[in-house]
């Protein structure tokens, strides 16, 4: 980055964290240990147990059966990890909609060529699994089934901008050989502005906010790329106005390293997590502009409880002599960490969306809460 600097002068923070997640010899993503897990610099909620990908399978299952069970019918991940909620999500449909199993096309959509070798050793047992670059898969056919991402979004570069002086200036980033500064200039992309105003923004003074173009750009080529289906965007985010309260003032850019979290993208470039907070409004109008209608939107923690949560907790009391009590009580701390309550601003959302076809009422984001065992009705046709 050093060498840009001193060709092009300051570049817009948006590059700048693009060059420290995804260079293909230094990024962060390409690092030869995986970032998340108990090794790496955080955890993702599939990560915590298998109930989470086994509670995404039973709502894929569900769009599934609604489009009229199709021969044919594709799920995609976009930046699965290490793979493992597609593996509980396999192992679940495999066993409960064999009818699904024995047609479905798997599609892993990864940048990291380490990632990609954890996850095929992680799928193994699933010969229907394919992988592809980003840039092969959203330019190839159209996807006629589900699009899923988790934490995915809140990964990918943000412009930042401040109100200073009353105008709207955007932070540039300039790298030198003993320090890296903040210079703040002109905006380096119209649209910066046209995202505030379509967003309803109006900044205080002093106050700074990230401008997710890319993600913008992400939600757009993933409904082209979808002919008749879902997207299921699960992220951490806020909705609406909220996006831009001024009571955040700094913005909600934060880094990771080694479980621990900083607000200092600049401590160690390449070597830790940036992301940021997702604006599922942006993403809800964007997707609508390529033919992606909002299903809808609920917090994380309510859509698990809806697809079988409590049942995963009970099958695991059952279990309480069948083991150490040390791996019982670890366990039920997983399953009840599923259980924490999601803000809708700020929190895990979890955001669906559908192109090409209507569905009914999703079990997933019901807002009425379950009762054990009312998760039976879903053992319809192709589900036993």
């Amino acid at each position: 980055m050093k060498e840009i600097c001193k060709e092009r002068g300051p570049i817009p923070f948006a590059l700048y964290m693009e060059i420290c997640l995804y260079h293909p010899e230094l990024g962060y993503y390409f690092a030869p240990r995986a970032p998340m897990g108990k090794g790496g610099d955080y955890i993702t909620y599939p990560q915590v147990h298998p109930a989470f990908g086994r509670c995404m399978a039973r709502q894929v299952m569900e769009i599934w059966e609604q489009m009229g069970s199709p021969q044919s019918f594709e799920l995609v991940e976009v930046g699965p990890g290490k793979g493992q909620m597609m593996r509980d999500m396999l192992e679940l449909i495999s066993r409960k909609a064999p009818l699904l199993m024995e047609n479905l096309e798997v599609t892993l959509v990864e940048v990291s060529p380490m990632l990609q070798s954890i996850q095929r050793a992680n799928l193994a047992q699933f010969p229907n699994v394919r992988w592809e670059a980003p840039a092969d898969f959203f330019s190839r056919r159209k996807v006629r089934g589900c699009i899923l991402s988790n934490e995915l979004v809140d990964s990918l570069p943000v412009h930042l901008v401040e109100m200073r002086g009353g105008e709207l200036r955007e932070v540039l980033v300039l790298v030198g050989d003993r320090e890296t500064e903040e210079v703040l200039g002109e905006l380096t992309d119209h649209r910066i502005r046209e995202y505030l105003e379509t967003e309803g923004a109006h900044l205080q003074e002093g106050q700074r906010v990230e401008v997710g173009l890319k993600a913008l750009e992400w939600i757009r080529s993933v409904g082209a790329s979808l002919e008749k289906g879902t997207v299921i965007t699960v992220d951490f985010g806020f909705r609406g106005a909220e996006a831009f309260h001024p009571s955040r003032s700094g913005g909600s850019l934060m880094t990771y390293r080694g479980h621990r979290a900083s607000s200092d993208p600049y401590e160690l470039p390449g070597g830790q997590d940036i992301c940021s907070h997702v604006n599922f409004s942006a993403l809800i109008r964007a997707g609508e502009e390529v033919g992606l209608a909002p299903t809808g939107i609920i917090t994380q923690d309510k859509f698990l409880l809806n697809l079988g949560l409590l049942e995963e907790m009970a099958e695991q009391e059952k279990r309480r002599s069948s083991g150490s009590q040390a791996e019982f009580w670890q366990e039920k701390l997983a399953l009840r960490s599923l259980m924490m309550p999601q803000h809708p601003q700020g929190g895990f959302q979890v955001l669906i969306q559908h192109k090409g076809w209507t569905p009914k009422s999703l079990t997933g984001l019901s807002h009425r809460l379950p009762q054990m065992g009312s998760l039976e009705p879903l053992r319809t046709r192709g589900l036993s």
